[in-house]
């Protein structure tokens, strides 16, 4: 049997790496000797850590489009993978131009951002939801050193494939209100044992009755509640979005914007609700 050792890169000497496992893995259709079914992440790629960086050996010491100025930041016990990093990565492959793949990269990341919002859609209109809790009645997550993962099933109680979900003890209904209330926004929902994971954080930008409104209600309805409503404004456009998620969907994670009032976009003249998603919705004055 052959063992495909990755090539090292700057990530594995940095204090801030950290890995999940990644939900959409598959042994049987995975055809990526490189792939071993994780998802690594950062605090300056905290949706996934570009392969430039990840794999194709760029120095993340160096400024990278998109990481918000957070850099590789040495793990003391592990100077000897950076120096055999440097010594098995020739300098014009760390030091390149990646200005062009990390567009690709980001293009990747928007394709992420919108799976995640139809998630997120599909549960604020789910019928059921339970999760697995334990004996007091509270949510049971599985806690690791990385991450924290929270099993969200729409149709009752499932097999969970993952054994170290602390202190199980069964599965209880719950609503979506009652998770965003009650579980830590950085927990990931592992919604029906498939991908993607949805960091509960998501629902924290997330108008939930307004974007009901724009997708359900009147317009009688909407233009009572769209004025006190906080919305997300990509800078230089008229249009604003219900949720973060929705605006990184559509204009990336690079955008700049701003949370508004609805009336303060009123004011201003006609406002087009959700842009591009199928419930978009123009309001004037």
């Amino acid at each position: 049997m052959t063992s495909i050792v990755p090539p090292l890169s700057s990530c594995d000497s940095c204090v801030r790496l950290k890995s999940v496992p990644d939900p959409d893995w598959s042994p049987d259709e995975n055809h990526d000797p490189l792939d071993t079914g994780s998802l690594y992440f950062c605090a300056a790629f905290p949706d996934g850590i570009p392969q430039d960086i990840k794999l194709l050996g760029f120095d993340h010491r160096l400024p990278y489009p998109a990481d918000g100025g957070v850099r590789h930041e040495l793990r003391q016990d592990r100077a000897d993978l950076l120096a055999a990093f440097e010594e098995e990565t020739p300098a014009d492959i760390r030091h390149r131009d990646v200005e062009a793949s990390a567009q690709a990269w980001m293009r990747q990341i928007a394709v992420l951002k919108e799976r995640r919002l139809r998630l997120a859609e599909f549960l604020l209109y789910a019928g059921e939801l339970a999760v697995p809790v334990q004996g007091d009645g509270t949510p049971a997550s599985w806690d690791f050193d990385d991450f924290r993962m929270l099993a969200v099933s729409t149709s009752g109680p499932i097999e969970l494939d993952l054994d170290e979900s602390d202190g199980f003890q069964g599965w209880r209904s719950v609503s979506l209100n009652e998770i965003i209330a009650d579980v830590a926004e950085d927990v990931l929902l592992y919604v029906d044992k498939r991908g993607p994971l949805l960091p509960v954080g998501a629902f924290h930008t997330f108008d939930i009755p307004l974007y009901r409104t724009v997708r359900d209600g009147s317009e009688g309805q909407l233009r009572q509640e769209f004025p006190e409503a906080l919305v997300y404004r990509p800078e230089g456009e008229r249009a604003v979005f219900t949720s973060l998620l929705a605006l990184e969907a559509a204009r990336g994670t690079t955008v700049r914007w701003e949370p508004v009032r609805g009336r303060d976009m009123l004011a201003e003249g006609e406002v087009v609700i959700d842009p591009g998603r199928p419930h978009q919705r123009p309001l004037r004055p």
